[in-house]
């Protein structure tokens, strides 16, 4: 993932169970943003992603939280 990537919020059950993706059970967010910022936190020693919500809303997430749509 980089800046400006096209990205949405996994759900729960697919960031465990990441053969739901595309099922019924699937509880992903359709709602997707854009990175506009990526840090590195060093007390947690990982990647932070600061995305921009279409409803304009921001919000910081770790890598496995997200799923790229387009690049």
């Amino acid at each position: 993932m980089k800046l400006g990537d096209l990205v949405k919020f996994k759900g729960d059950w697919v960031k465990v169970n990441p053969w739901m993706k595309g099922t019924e059970l699937d509880d992903s967010s359709e709602e997707c943003g854009v990175i506009i910022e990526v840090m590195f936190w060093q007390a947690v020693k990982r990647s932070v992603y600061k995305v921009l919500w279409h409803d304009g809303k921001i919000s910081d997430w770790y890598a496995d939280d997200l799923e790229v749509v387009c690049k």
